[in-house]
């Protein structure tokens, strides 16, 4: 398999089996798929979420095939990106860009606007030409 993220303890390791040809993840020392590979060398945005009793896993903003059960287990210790945790092997191939933990359960629809946000796509953000240049000004920021 090839894995972009694996968590030490309370192991949750999500990956591209290789055997199976799958998008899954293993849990409790057997592994999950949740759907066909999606397509290689493509860009996509996947969320990976646990809620109470279920996992999904959201490709390109959409939730992707079959919701899986899940028992909650803590997790914490160490957490690597881009290959197995326990191994020096089954390295991620690809490129991972703007990874987030989040404690919080995200809507379906947070979730899609992340997607939307990311990449080139019109339906959700335009970008317009400069139309007059300033040689200084202030940028405001407020939370």
């Amino acid at each position: 398999g090839l894995y972009p993220f694996d968590i030490e303890t309370g192991r949750i390791l999500i990956g591209w089996g290789s055997d199976a040809g799958q998008l899954g993840y293993a849990y409790g020392g057997g592994w999950r798929n949740f759907g066909p590979t999606p397509q290689i060398d493509t860009w996509h945005h996947i969320a990976f979420q646990c809620d109470g009793s279920k996992v999904s896993l959201y490709l390109n903003g959409t939730q992707y095939e079959t919701i899986q059960s899940y028992v909650h287990r803590a997790i914490g210790g160490n957490i690597t990106f881009g290959s197995r945790y326990s191994m020096d092997q089954n390295y991620f191939p690809g490129m991972l860009d703007e990874v987030r933990i989040s404690t919080v359960v995200r809507s379906a629809d947070w979730i899609w606007a992340c997607w939307k946000n990311q990449g080139d796509n019109r339906s959700f953000i335009t970008y317009e030409d400069i139309i007059q240049r300033e040689p200084m000004g202030t940028i405001y920021i407020f939370w």
